[in-house]
């Protein structure tokens, strides 16, 4: 009898191990749920873009993105974006079947310091709070509204936090099974954090531990993985939540009643149960092999009806989603690349007027490109599962309107073979508006150009008039006909020098030879001292350890030279201190192995708005004609070099010329 005692108290054991571990693993995937879909949603790069700019062109992509994001998850009763100081920024929330937008005037202004103190425990990670009635959902009953909030932080590069992303998810059914879990009546099963504190809000039972115990118990739960003891002569028995972001445990409290009405049960029902066994034992014996094969039938049926509606629901869903796609998606035979389904995007866009069976691939424009579409599909076919890199392709579509579209393929794995999934953005609006965009910047800089032109021609042509008009007196002195006759020669002069300059600019002469940028640069300062606009400026030259050839003509090697530094000697007022430098590089641009020749100014440096425009012909900010840098612009990129102009941290302005290294000679002096 004891043996049968022990015995039935080790079946309620062995009862409530099974429901915990059931329970434990039920629950730790709620948290895993929640954990993963907050993680992503954190790095997702529109949602950063939001944070940092709630009223760009974020908010209306991420709007129709998110909305049927929460709707494929129905764990997910809220979404919410705050701010670095726990200020709301959006917000999207379960509604009747399907999901809202909070407006914006009913955000919540003020910070939420809750929230923001457990985003402070989560590090990199995410924080899980506890169980918590949401106070917000008036409309649903307590029991249905115990929710679970999951925070983590949005980055805008290490250690630039800039908000929080907090997702709210239905814990209220797991609870209920938690609550509903009885292996025996009168037994109390409930969720204890590491602390000891009960996640649900039900008030304890009158045979449940102290907070303190309850504590203890929870402790060595999560220890031991399982702890099971003696309290008042009933059991409690607690298992671990592994795996959980949290340190959790399910604790079940069997009353000694409840232990002694096992034990009494079995002792004095035992003869009676033994007795009556034999007795009914052929009866029951072929009346159970009956029913019990009705009932498996009818079980199968049932479970086979829930399985397939719980298909037919998902399929639904996943029907709604690719229905509401605006890209083209359609399922392609990895071996006949034959289209088995397409999407209505896809279909509208794809039809054919003349009917018949296409393949995807026949849409493509090209045959290099239409080879490249296969092998894409080939690729993804053998690597099923894993996006591969988008592509551009042009389709003729059924409408007769040629498309460029970029196409994304992912391998799916069919029963009925292989087959690849592709989604194909169109691009077309697109790639014509920055085709236009194009046309008008053109259209804009040629406007800048011939206004220029035309400003800096008319002046001497003015000057021209005038002193021809002049030379027609014939009682001109002799001294004043020559004097104006040179005047005259110099307009023609000045205007010669801007068409050679703006010539120079539409075709720059490539040049030939070899050039040493020490030479360069010292005979670029004696032309400017003998230009005498070197004023009190001192321009310190650094060592270029040894001769530094680069492949350019010497000549223009020089003027650009010269440009620089009456740049730097203008921009100072003639007081001040330039520093020119020579040091090696690599550049891919260039084809390999380069030198830079690098001149700074401690003048006001250039405007950061300007430091793009400065190479355009006739912009300046003094009174040159502005096409000194223009012309020497063209030079360099002529010679396969670059020339750009930066702001030093100190002040002042940093012009950098590089070109590629002359292969070496065996005249050049070490």
């Amino acid at each position: 009898m004891a043996k049968i005692r022990a015995r039935s108290e080790a079946e309620l054991v062995a009862g409530i191990d099974r429901g915990q571990t059931r329970l434990a693993e039920d629950l730790r995937a709620l948290l895993d749920e929640g954990v993963r879909h907050t993680r992503y949603l954190a790095a997702a790069p529109d949602l950063r873009g939001f944070l940092l700019d709630p009223a760009g062109p974020e908010a209306a992509a991420l709007e129709a993105r998110l909305l049927p994001y929460l709707v494929a998850f129905p764990r997910i009763d809220r979404l919410r974006l705050l701010d670095r100081e726990g200020r709301e920024r959006l917000q999207l929330y379960r509604q009747g079947g399907g999901v809202a937008l909070l407006p914006t005037a009913r955000l919540a202004s003020d910070p939420d310091r809750a929230l923001l103190d457990l985003a402070a425990t989560a590090g990199d990670g995410v924080a899980v709070s506890g169980v918590e009635l949401d106070a917000e959902r008036v409309e649903v009953v307590p029991d249905e509204r115990r929710v679970m909030h999951c925070v983590a932080p949005v980055t805008d590069g290490p250690g630039a936090e800039i908000g929080h992303v907090v997702l709210t998810v239905y814990a209220a059914p797991l609870l209920g099974a938690v609550r509903r879990f009885a292996p025996a009546p009168d037994t109390t099963t409930v969720v204890v954090d590491g602390e000891g504190h009960r996640l649900d809000v039900d008030p304890p039972a009158a045979a449940f531990p102290s907070p303190e115990r309850l504590r203890e118990i929870a402790v060595r739960a999560v220890r031991d993985g399982r702890h099971a003891e003696e309290s008042g002569g009933g059991l409690v028995i607690a298992r671990a939540v592994k795996g959980a972001p949290l340190s959790l445990a399910l604790v079940t409290v069997v009353p000694a009643g409840v232990r002694d009405g096992v034990r009494r049960s079995i002792g004095g029902e035992y003869l009676w149960t033994v007795g009556s066994t034999l007795l009914v034992t052929i009866i029951l014996g072929l009346a159970a092999l009956f029913f019990l094969r009705m009932s498996e039938r009818g079980f199968r049926l049932r479970e086979t009806e829930r399985f397939l509606d719980r298909i037919r629901r998902e399929s639904d869903r996943a029907r709604a989603l690719l229905d509401a796609s605006a890209d083209l998606i359609a399922v392609v035979d990895a071996r006949t690349g034959e289209t088995r389904e397409t999407n209505p995007a896809a279909a509208r866009a794809l039809a054919r007027e003349t009917g018949g069976a296409a393949t995807l691939a026949e849409l493509v424009r090209g045959e290099a490109d239409r080879e490249r579409f296969r092998e894409s599909l080939e690729h993804a076919a053998s690597d099923p599962g894993r996006p591969h890199a988008a592509a551009e392709f042009r389709i003729a579509g059924g409408d007769g309107v040629e498309r460029t579209v970029e196409a994304r393929f992912v391998g799916v794995p069919l029963e009925t073979g292989p087959a690849v999934l592709v989604s194909l953005r169109d691009r077309t609006e697109q790639l014509e508006m920055e085709r236009r965009l194009r046309t008008a910047d053109r259209l804009s800089s040629l406007g800048l150009l011939t206004a220029g032109v035309a400003h800096e021609i008319n002046n001497p042509l003015a000057a021209i008039g005038n002193y021809l008009v002049l030379l027609q007196n014939p009682e001109l002195e002799p001294e004043k006909r020559d004097r104006y006759l040179g005047l005259v020669r110099h307009g023609f002069e000045r205007i010669r020098d801007i068409v050679r300059d703006l010539l120079r600019i539409a075709r720059p002469d490539p040049g030939t030879g070899r050039a040493e940028l020490g030479e360069a640069v010292r005979r670029a300062i004696s032309l400017l001292d003998l230009s005498q606009g070197r004023g009190e400026v001192v321009i310190e030259v650094s060592e270029t350890g040894g001769p530094r050839h680069v492949a350019a003509d010497a000549g223009q090697v020089e003027q650009v030279a010269l440009n620089l530094l009456l740049n730097a000697v203008k921009a100072m007022d003639g007081v001040g201190r330039v520093l020119v430098s020579v040091r090696e590089a690599e550049d891919a641009d260039c084809g390999g192995p380069v030198l830079d020749l690098v001149v700074e100014d401690e003048g006001p440096g250039v405007p950061e708005e300007d430091l793009e425009r400065i190479f355009d012909p006739f912009f300046t900010t003094g009174g040159g004609t502005g096409l000194g840098l223009s012309v020497s612009y063209g030079s360099i990129r002529a010679a396969g070099g670059r020339l750009w102009a930066e702001r030093r941290a100190g002040g002042g302005a940093r012009f950098v010329v590089r070109l590629p290294a002359a292969k070496t000679s065996r005249n050049d002096t070490p």
